[in-house]
């Protein structure tokens, strides 16, 4: 690929992934770069041993966005922070304390990494973070001028500090950095700085007090430049948060599709109640959400059994309406005969391969009352549970079948 080609966008996955690779090895980088088209990451390799990987869907979202002009800057500032790991942090607190920042993302996707280690029995890598509800994390990480650098457990030891001192100095330095915040009719807050930072400003739960809500505070993050807050009664300010939240879920370097609402303290995860009038779109969302983060979850870990012989069966999650009431449900197919990894959804069908019947259908509680001890939980986000046996006679009569569901809707 010539230099032509730099002032010109490149128009498949797999040009955008060698022009990278061209970049990063023009710019220093002396490690074995390959492309791994089905996975569309590149890998890293260090005398032949894995030495990093780059996952590569939410660049090309990115750069897909762009003018052609903008080609060459965004290829520059990317080579830059991928190349980043080479500079170091500071030996001492003290002089890396000014630079620390909390970052704020979907509990995803820290797992991603722990499941993967896990699986290719590799050394876990220690990431100190803090939960925020049941689906995101914060965490504290190095600001560099074209990235960021996650900070370890290893280095809080180095430093001889806690989690909990340098989430505190991660928050009060996010606090003195200037940031936009748009009111939208007095009743909606958007943090839209387009510094990577505004998602994570969640955690300044201070400004709260400084705003004005109908009710207790709802937020949303649908991706790492946006925050929007407005309040768990104001219906309106609910209608709008939905229409941005659904305008923006689908932009490069997605967060969550799930709400949280601000109460006794710290943000929980939240939907509306069954009968609210915005549940369904909240629901929506949630599922949408979740499917995003199984499907990448999926994706992973199929290349790495594929890759260490493992014989287990990733099961995808699926959403389709109720036929009574319309409303979103997730499923996941348990089938007979098949050592499966299976995600936690609202229902699951049994499936008896033998004659392709369902044999029965129910509810997640449903099953972990009667069947539970056939599951063993992975204890990952999303959540997965290993089967390899398949319930017994007695039990599929116990688990039944529900009438208004249907495998092929």
């Amino acid at each position: 690929m010539g230099l032509f080609d730099y002032f010109f966008k490149p128009s498949t996955q797999s040009s955008f992934a060698e022009l990278l690779i061209q970049r990063l090895h023009d710019a220093g980088e002396t490690k074995e770069i390959e492309y791994d088209e089905e996975s569309f990451q590149l890998r890293l390799f260090d005398d032949g041993e894995e030495a990093g990987l780059v996952n590569l869907c939410n660049l090309y979202a990115e750069f897909n966005q762009l003018d052609d002009s903008e080609s060459e800057q965004f290829f520059s500032r990317v080579t830059k922070a991928l190349l980043s790991y080479q500079k170091e942090v500071p030996d001492e607190y003290a002089d890396a304390k000014p630079d620390i920042r909390p970052v704020v993302r979907s509990r995803a996707y820290f797992e991603l990494l722990r499941l993967e280690q896990q699986y290719r029995g590799a050394e876990p890598l220690e990431l100190p973070y803090v939960e925020i509800g049941n689906h995101l994390l914060a965490a504290p990480v190095y600001d560099l001028p074209e990235s960021l650098r996650t900070l370890d457990a290893e280095m809080l030891r180095d430093w001889d500090v806690s989690l909990y001192e340098v989430m505190e100095t991660a928050q009060a330095n996010l606090e003195e950095v200037e940031c936009v915040v748009t009111v939208i009719e007095d009743r909606v807050y958007l943090y839209s700085s387009g510094d990577s930072y505004d998602a994570s400003r969640l955690m300044l739960t201070d400004r709260l007090a400084e705003m004005d809500f109908q009710g207790k505070p709802i937020a949303m993050l649908p991706n790492r430049d946006s925050l929007i807050l407005t309040g768990s009664d104001d219906l309106k300010g609910l209608q709008i948060m939905l229409d941005m939240a659904e305008g923006t879920f689908n932009n490069p370097r997605p967060i969550s599709g799930t709400a949280l609402c601000f109460q006794e303290g710290h943000w929980e995860t939240w939907l509306p109640d069954a009968d609210h009038p915005y549940y369904a779109r909240f629901l929506h969302l949630h599922h949408q959400s979740l499917a995003g983060e199984y499907h990448e979850q999926k994706s992973m870990l199929d290349q790495v059994f594929e890759e260490e012989e493992i014989d287990l069966f990733v099961a995808s999650y699926f959403v389709i309406s109720r036929e009574d009431s319309g409303q979103l449900i997730s499923y996941a197919v348990w089938s007979k005969g098949v050592q499966a990894l299976l995600p936690e959804t609202d229902y699951v069908f049994f499936l008896d391969k033998t004659d392709g019947s369902i044999a029965a259908s129910a509810t997640w509680e449903k099953v972990r009352e009667i069947v539970g001890t056939l599951m063993t939980d992975l204890d990952t986000y999303p959540p997965r549970f290993q089967v390899e046996e398949f319930p017994t006679p007695t039990q599929i009569e116990q688990l039944g079948i529900d009438a208004d569901l249907k495998l092929d809707e």
